[in-house]
């Protein structure tokens, strides 16, 4: 009865043995892909955005299209209805047809004007005796009114022609059709509306609708000073919206800083075939600057830095606490590359270092999700 109470008491001085030791959070070194990231809010736009007016001024003859709808390049949207075009433009026909006969007219009288003063001329060179020199001055002179005449009707020709083309233009632009593939956006106008056409004495002429182009969509966000150089075109990038991720890189950079935001402009295109992204909407845009890949690293709360050095607290396999300096690369939010100083595997302190002096022997609770890399 005596030994086994004797055994009993010393187990349970073992135990609190160790429970003297103080328990520490730790993570062991990892190895692996390491990147620095830089987030920046982003918005979806269109890929085309336009808004469409009228050229001419007019009444809203008919609507071809709704808010929402889908329409094709070339598409009719509206029409306008604009008083006494038409008329106007038959007037201008006719006065062409007029300008014509004119122009045969005055051809026809250069032509004689100009036989009989060659005639006259001539007559006037063989026979000086037989013709009066103002006789054939006078023929010189009704030839160069004739040559006149005739350029002047030609020039009232071009005029005319000139009306004609201008009319029938603004006979086109009263027809408003999509200029590429998209959906309306916005409509501004109904049936019977009277519209201004291009710039108004007020200002510019409300527009009648808008259509966008969202097959197809930019993701657009503001890169500060700071970062400029770790983004550029080509660089990979996340674009989080509506809890989905897409893998992106970056197309565009505008090259030109704000001086109100001392930002640059930066884009990333998105394929929007589903239509399910809406232009407008808000994003976040995850850039991958610098990148590492199996290279070693350590949670970002184990490193301890002073006066421009970097240690670790290291615990070794019998659990014992040592200083160890490192020497470190890239920076994440949660990790930081170790280039000397630590192997892959090894055990460091990652939380209640406070009360932890070197040699002094700890538990260690490790954290299973730093081990991943």
């Amino acid at each position: 009865m005596f030994l086994p109470a004797v055994g009993c008491h010393r187990e349970t001085l073992v135990d609190r043995g160790s429970m003297t030791r103080p328990v520490v959070l730790a993570a062991r070194v990892g190895r692996g892909r390491l990147a620095r990231e830089y987030s920046f809010q982003a918005e979806l736009r269109p890929w085309f955005s336009v808004d469409l007016q009228a050229r001419v001024a007019g009444y809203v003859k008919r609507l071809s299209v709704d808010l929402g709808d889908r329409v094709k390049a070339g598409q009719l949207l509206a029409e306008l209805d604009v008083p006494l075009l038409h008329e106007d433009r038959l007037r201008a026909e006719a006065m062409v047809s007029r300008s014509e006969g004119e122009l045969a007219r005055a051809g026809a009288l250069f032509d004689e004007a100009r036989l009989v003063s060659g005639r006259l001329s001539g007559v006037a060179a063989a026979h000086p005796q037989l013709l009066a020199g103002q006789e054939v001055d006078s023929a010189v002179a009704r030839e160069k009114a004739a040559a006149a005449s005739l350029a002047a009707a030609r020039s009232q020709l071009e005029v005319s022609k000139a009306d004609v083309k201008r009319l029938q233009a603004m006979e086109a632009d009263t027809k408003i059709c999509a200029p590429f593939d998209g959906v309306i956006a916005r409509l501004d106008a109904s049936p019977g509306d009277l519209v201004q056409g291009g710039p108004s004495p007020s200002g510019q002429a409300r527009p009648l609708l808008r259509i966008v182009r969202d097959d197809r969509l930019r993701c657009a966000f503001a890169v500060s000073v700071g970062q400029i150089d770790a983004v550029h075109s080509g660089s990979p990038v996340s674009i989080h919206v509506e809890q989905r991720t897409i893998a992106a890189r970056v197309v565009r950079v505008s090259g030109e800083v704000t001086t109100a935001g001392r930002s640059m402009m930066v884009e990333a295109d998105i394929a929007n075939a589903d239509g399910l992204l809406v232009p407008g909407a808000y994003a976040t845009a995850v850039v991958t600057g610098e990148e590492r890949t199996n290279t070693l690293f350590v949670p970002i709360e184990a490193v301890k830095r002073s006066a421009g050095a970097a240690s670790v607290l290291r615990v070794d396999a019998e659990g014992r606490v040592s200083t160890q300096p490192i020497r470190l690369g890239i920076e994440t939010s949660v990790r930081i590359e170790v280039l000397e100083g630590l192997r892959e595997g090894e055990v460091v302190v990652t939380g209640g270092a406070a009360r932890i002096r070197p040699g002094q022997p700890v538990e260690t609770r490790l954290a299973a999700v730093d081990i991943k890399p």
